[in-house]
Parts: C-alpha cells; structure tokens; sequence
C-alpha cells in the first residue's frame, strides 16, 4: 500500500500479487491470502482494472467466509465505488522544533 500511496500502482500490483501468491503456494494460510486479496482488489480497483477487481474480490469473499472472518457489509456496487477509489497521498508532516 505505501507503493501505491507513492504513486506506483504497478509495483505495488506486483507486490501484492506475490503475497497472494505466496499465502495460496508456500504458507498455506488461509487467512493471510484473504487480508491480501482483499489488498490487491483494492490495488486493481485504483489502477480501474475492473475485470481484476472483481474476480480477486470474489476470491476475497470466498475465503472470507471459509476461515469465519467478517467481510464488509455493503451492496456490490457500493463496495466496487468505496475500491475503485484513488489511493490518497500520505500526508506530509512538518516538523517545528520551536
């Protein structure tokens, strides 16, 4: 996510991909490949690729639901505005010393 708040989604596509990948693959975990597709749909909704995002969504849900997590309780397409959104610039903090 701190990639995609500098303003590179595709890296942080990339990174999120790979954790996904490595949650389903190498550390069989359930709950860490949900907390990450649930990141990446939030990525893929941000760079518009509307395809993705549904079908990482779904994913999502579906593991969601397997390991007992709650998923946000919102109507479809109130849930694909809220991820579609732009991801916002971190805020720059000024430091005064007096």
């Amino acid at each position: 996510m701190l990639r995609a708040e500098e303003k590179n989604l595709d890296e942080a596509i990339s990174l999120a991909e790979s954790a996904v990948s490595i949650h389903r693959h190498l550390l069989p975990d359930q709950v860490g490949e949900a907390v990450a597709a649930l990141r990446l749909a939030r990525l893929y909704g941000a760079a518009q690729r509307h395809r993705n995002l549904l079908t990482t969504l779904e994913r999502a849900h579906t593991l969601y639901q397997a390991t007992g997590m709650p998923f946000p309780q919102a109507p479809a397409d109130v849930l694909l505005k809220a991820l579609a959104q732009p991801i916002p610039k971190p805020p720059r903090h000024r430091f005064r010393l007096f």
